[in-house]
């Protein structure tokens, strides 16, 4: 697993769960990043058969993490405070945007979608 982590970079757990990364720098075995969309069967939002929801407040991101999944809860000593950092054990993709704008502006004939 690459281990280049950096903000605006998306994680996806072998839960589901998808966590938007936070800073540039982070703990050697872990990733500081928040909940950011959840599998839900009345999800909005769809990739492929999955439905999602989506987190939006910070503080409604801790509460959603302290009851469904407050093992991403943990005191960081280097920060002084409780932080939401996934294993990188627990990562199952990384999404970094960069790359996709990057190949993005090589297509040849864009879609629709892409231009």
């Amino acid at each position: 697993m690459e281990k280049k982590f950096r903000e605006g970079d998306f994680i996806e757990t072998w839960q589901g769960l998808i966590f938007d990364v936070k800073g540039l720098v982070h703990p050697l075995d872990r990733v500081i990043a928040f909940i950011r969309y959840y599998p839900s069967r009345a999800g909005e939002r769809r990739s492929g058969k999955h439905l999602y929801d989506k987190v939006y407040s910070l503080s409604k991101r801790y509460e959603w993490l302290r009851e469904n999944a407050s093992e991403y809860l943990v005191y960081d000593p280097i920060f002084d405070e409780v932080l939401c950092e996934v294993p990188i054990s627990h990562i199952k993709k990384h999404y970094k945007p960069i790359e996709t704008l990057r190949r993005l502006r090589k297509t040849r004939n864009p879609d629709a979608l892409e231009r």
